[in-house]
């Protein structure tokens, strides 16, 4: 029996590999999901790294990870551990993954994600529950911040549907009640997209909304597809 179980192990290590290997040179798709939101979801190996996306977009732990990964250690700077996090859009916990074993920033962060898949997923796939002072609330961004109070010295904003950044995200009226909840000379970073299938400038609508509300406003661009906004309250 116990060489039996040695054997099973040892199978299972060396398939392990060898799948890791093969994701150096296509995909591997290792688990299937479905959303409510989004539809069909799949946790992929690529490059020998797990990551979740649809059919079209990326939606944790590859190309996004990269965006983030870039933005966040340029814009983020923590200067006390009192300074709360807001995250509207948690995917499987990319962002939440780089501000914690990437950057080593120990600061409580607000996680908001309407899909229980989500949670779901980071919590199986992605080993999510081993980050501390993690609060995560299942509900509607738009719905939260309109009952919502607690104000935050950084917010990032990762709203997507697909490739797509919901009309909801695009209004004032959400924007103007996120704003509350920025302290002065927080930060908000926002991503947006600047191409997608329905061709609609949701990208510009957003920074020049952001621009009305009196923001110090850069953006980083990444392969002509996601461009980050970083926008300093006065």
């Amino acid at each position: 029996m116990l060489n039996l179980l040695k054997t099973f192990y040892i199978l299972y290590f060396f398939v392990k590999l060898l799948l890791k290997i093969l994701s150096y040179f296509w995909p591997i798709t290792i688990s299937r999901y479905q959303s409510q939101f989004s539809g069909a979801l799949t946790v992929d190996l690529i490059n020998g790294r797990k990551s979740l996306n649809t059919s079209n977009a990326n939606y944790s732990f590859d190309s996004l990870h990269r965006v983030f990964q870039s933005v966040l250690p340029q814009y983020l700077k923590i200067q006390s551990e009192t300074e709360k996090i807001l995250l509207l859009g948690m995917g499987a916990g990319s962002v939440v993954h780089i501000i914690r074993k990437e950057m080593n920033i120990i600061n409580p962060i607000q996680c908001v994600e309407i899909d229980p898949i989500m949670i779901e997923i980071a919590q199986s796939e992605f080993d999510f529950n081993q980050f501390k002072e993690v609060d995560v609330v299942i509900n509607d961004a738009a719905l939260w911040v309109n009952n919502h109070s607690s104000t935050y010295q950084w917010i990032i904003v990762d709203l997507f549907i697909d490739n797509i950044i919901p009309e909801v995200f695009c209004s004032e009226s959400f924007w103007y009640s996120l704003d509350k909840l920025l302290t002065k000379n927080g930060v908000l970073i926002t991503n947006t997209i600047t191409s997608n299938e329905n061709k609609k400038d949701n990208e510009m609508i957003i920074a020049s909304i952001l621009s009305a509300l009196g923001y110090d406003m850069q953006s980083v661009t990444m392969w002509n597809v996601n461009r980050v906004w970083i926008c300093k309250k006065k």
